[in-house]
């Protein structure tokens, strides 16, 4: 399990990961981190390992760029039809 500066390391390339497949397949949220995080063998514990101040607000920098990044998607593929 990581712990640390490691974590923090690991959750946001997880994040990254995130952005990348996009929301349709990989909404980001303090759950569906936990989840990907647990499944991966990261961590053991409850959401709380994310609760801390940094981590959350990384976490809504990230949840905020999918936002807009599937907004503008959603924006070009209206303005194409």
């Amino acid at each position: 399990m990581l712990r640390g500066k490691q974590l923090d390391e690991v959750i946001e390339q997880e994040l990254q990961m995130m952005l990348v497949e996009g929301f349709e397949k990989s909404p980001i949220s303090h759950k569906a981190l936990h989840s990907r995080l647990r499944a991966k063998g990261y961590i053991s514990g409850g959401l709380s390992t994310l609760s801390s101040a940094e981590r959350k607000k990384l976490i809504s920098l990230y949840i905020s760029e999918q936002i807009s990044l599937e907004f503008k998607d959603e924006r070009t593929a209206t303005l194409c039809k």
